[in-house]
């Protein structure tokens, strides 16, 4: 039952540009926490990592100009990565064990 009168006006943050982005990651990261238990409820697991590798190669290719920009960098792979990741932390760095390639957090 909806009550009588006019909706009220919800009130509107005035929060500064990084706030905001902050938020609005943050909305993005919950969303996806719940979203995937969901689908996996509803398709499975081996169909939700299907669905979700899918879509998840998708974004990646939809922002990766956008993020190379704002990373001002355009070069190797693992320098990209490199450089992308050290923004979440810690230093990240690349080594090579057995042949393989590696990109880690430092320390």
């Amino acid at each position: 039952m909806q009550p009588p009168g006019p909706a009220r006006l919800l009130p509107t943050p005035n929060w500064d540009p990084v706030r905001l982005a902050k938020v609005e990651r943050n909305y993005s990261m919950n969303y996806i926490h719940t979203i995937l238990p969901a689908m996996a409820e509803v398709l499975g697991p081996a169909d939700t990592r299907s669905v979700a590798t899918v879509v998840g190669h998708q974004i990646g290719m939809q922002y990766h100009q956008h993020v190379m920009e704002m990373l001002g960098y355009d070069g190797p792979l693992r320098e990209r990565l490199i450089k992308l990741l050290g923004g979440h932390g810690p230093r990240c760095e690349y080594s090579e064990v057995g042949g393989v390639p590696r990109v880690c957090r430092a320390g």
